[in-house]
């Protein structure tokens, strides 16, 4: 006995045209929301990794002065905003057209063999061979279409490929920020405010310095205290100090650690005696 399958019952012209008008809305509702996806996340991996670079540069191969932020925001800005412009809202009020869905579809489907795009061509012909065609043409669209997926024009590999460089490069800039021994926040900020008075990212912060401004008497020492962060064990905290009778100028002295943490240095130095005029002082560690 020989056992076939029974061909599919032919559709109705109605039918048919509901069929496919049906199925074209459906695909360019869910199309639509997949672009809009897979173009958020090339916007959002971009970015990321530009802002990465950018901070990259600011730590490692050029402080960035104003001017140069100032000039790498506006570009950013305006990258982001023609990508948003043309790719991203677009798709957020604008309807999809029906020809293009119908092409993802065939794409996806080549046995389709155009079936489905020749309908849609036939649509704006009104001559009566036209209407003839068109009918024949639906009928065959709506019944290939029986047998295609219905998220056929959904290119899941694309959306999958852009999430998957988007969680990459979140997770370098994340890993980048932890391990970083200089802020990634100092130079975002330094980047979204270019003429801020902000200071170089450095990989060596110093904290805290006292006694900051103090008086003391004639022929009396200053103990100066400063708390350094991200100063390894083998380099030094040096306070230079200069005098306003000009008889000390950026004169250098070694700090020492404390078992408490803090450096600290006697000012004067010890063969200078004591203080005999006013003084200016500052700290420098590491960068």
């Amino acid at each position: 006995m020989a056992i076939g399958t029974a061909p599919s019952p032919p559709v109705s012209v109605e039918d048919a045209d509901l069929v496919v008008e049906r199925r074209l809305t459906e695909a360019a509702r869910e199309l639509k929301w997949f672009e809009f996806l897979v173009a958020g996340g090339k916007l959002a991996a971009g970015l990321l990794a530009a802002l990465l670079g950018v901070v990259a540069v600011d730590h490692w191969v050029w402080p960035l002065p104003a001017w140069a932020r100032a000039i790498t925001l506006v570009g950013l800005l305006a990258g982001a905003g023609w990508y948003f412009w043309t790719r991203i809202l677009p798709l957020l009020i604008w309807k999809l057209n029906p020809v293009y869905v119908a092409r993802r579809i065939e794409q996806a489907t080549p046995e389709l063999k155009n079936s489905l795009v020749n309908c849609l061509t036939y649509r704006a012909d009104r001559s009566s061979l036209a209407r003839f065609v068109m009918r024949a043409l639906q009928q065959k669209a709506a019944a290939d279409l029986a047998h295609v997926p219905e998220d056929a024009a959904i290119d899941r590999g694309s959306v999958l490929r852009t999430l998957t460089v988007l969680g990459t490069v979140a997770v370098v800039f994340l890993i980048y920020s932890v391990v970083s021994p200089k802020s990634t926040l100092l130079s975002l900020r330094r980047l979204a405010q270019p003429w801020g008075a902000l200071a170089t990212p450095t990989r060596v912060r110093i904290a805290k310095v006292e006694p900051g401004d103090t008086t003391v008497m004639f022929g009396e020492s200053v103990s100066v205290q400063a708390e350094v962060e991200g100063v390894s064990n083998d380099e030094s905290v040096f306070v230079f100090y200069s005098t306003d009778d000009r008889k000390t100028i950026e004169r250098r002295v070694r700090m020492q650690r404390t078992p408490a943490g803090p450096w600290t240095a006697q000012l004067p130095a010890e063969t200078d005696g004591g203080m005999r005029s006013d003084a200016t002082y500052y700290v420098v560690a590491g960068d």
